[in-house]
């Protein structure tokens, strides 16, 4: 190994991440010779041949890799925050830890957070720079990433779901109830809104439309008008996974080429393609998974959908023209995918894995 390889290879075991272009050098260095001999720095432009089957960095389109890990006890929820560049995790003892998304060390001066139950679910909001926590203890929070402040909001079931609406409202799930509820960041008033007749799963907030999806452990999906806030309006509702117990799991809208489509996922393994029409759902396509997916992320530079199956240790890769299925990646250290999250700018997927009941690590998959 020349002296530039090795470089090269401590600055990849000391960064969390390569933008394509250092990838590309690294990749050089190591696999040609002539760039081998030759003394360039990672910063350094290299001519590429053209390659229609290739992205302009010369590589091809889709090469899922694992870039690192973020080893700790006992994960069981993370999200990531990209104002501030930083990974919110919470953990079975009930806390909740801030790491640097760069380094992965943990971030100095922000103080460690106690909650009463573990963290079941996360939303956030940018313009409000806030963190909404379910926990399985049914408590609600609203933790600020700016000022620190950790604030609680509700005391209720275990929370299952949870999402903001026009940021100073939110709506949440709980386990054994047919209602979805309505709370606001600004006063401990509760509202509450026929969700069908099992437990809500799943929510997506549609913000350009002001409108709310749910999706029930019956297999239904409904349509809710949420443009007066507490007060939401039922449009319309459909069995999507008619199947006895194969209820909805993951709801995920993507816009591509102009298009809008909305991703539900069920028990059955399988993702359904979606189009909004006139308050009403009509189905486009159906697709087969390996398991049953708990996580959709659209990574909109390769035109793809990542989904991660539940417990199990695969990320699926469905190109969004096509709708075919495109690249299988398989975590090697982590038998079980529990919750995943996106770091969009950097194309990297974070998932949390383990063995048994125990998830002791964050696998960062990143896209080539």
């Amino acid at each position: 190994m020349t002296k530039e390889t090795k470089d090269l290879s401590f600055q990849k075991e000391n960064k969390l991440f390569f933008n394509k272009e250092e990838m590309y050098s690294f990749q050089q260095a190591n696999n040609n010779p002539d760039l081998q001999n030759k003394s360039t720095s990672i910063d350094e432009e290299v001519p590429l041949k053209n390659d229609p089957h290739q992205s302009p960095y010369g590589k091809p389109s889709l090469s899922p890799f694992l870039v690192n890990t973020l080893e700790g006890s006992n994960f069981v929820y993370a999200s990531y925050c990209p104002r501030y560049n930083m990974i919110i995790a919470g953990f079975y003892d009930c806390t909740i830890k801030f790491y640097d998304a760069t380094t992965l060390m943990p971030i100095e001066g922000r103080k460690v957070q106690k909650l009463n139950g573990y963290v079941t679910f996360m939303s956030y909001d940018d313009e409000t720079e806030t963190f909404l926590i379910g926990s399985n203890s049914g408590s609600i929070y609203a933790y600020n990433a700016s000022s620190e402040e950790l604030k609680k909001l509700q005391r209720c079931e275990y929370v299952q779901t949870i999402a903001f609406v026009n940021s100073r409202f939110y709506v949440f799930g709980e386990d054994s109830s047919r209602d979805l509820a309505i709370g606001s960041l600004d006063n401990e008033n509760i509202s509450r809104v026929y969700s069908g007749n099992s437990d809500c799963k799943a929510l997506e907030f549609l913000s350009k439309r002001d409108v709310l999806i749910s999706g029930s452990e019956n297999g239904f999906l409904r349509i809710y008008r949420t443009d007066k806030p507490p007060h939401f309006k039922d449009l319309s509702s459909i069995k999507a996974f008619p199947a006895k117990g194969k209820g909805v799991l993951a709801i995920k809208t993507i816009h591509v080429n102009g298009k809008e489509y909305i991703l539900a996922s069920g028990r059955d393994c399988t993702v359904k393609v979606w189009h909004l029409v006139k308050g009403k759902m009509r189905l486009l396509r159906v697709i087969q998974t390996e398991g049953i997916v708990n996580f959709f992320a659209y990574l909109e530079n390769y035109k793809v959908i990542a989904t991660v199956s539940h417990r199990s240790n695969t990320i699926e890769f469905w190109n969004v023209l096509t709708w075919k299925l495109e690249k299988t990646f398989v975590c090697d250290k982590i038998s079980g995918l529990w919750n995943s999250f996106l770091i969009e700018h950097k194309n990297v997927i974070g998932t949390i894995g383990g063995s048994g009941s125990r998830y002791d690590s964050i696998e960062f998959i990143q896209l080539g």
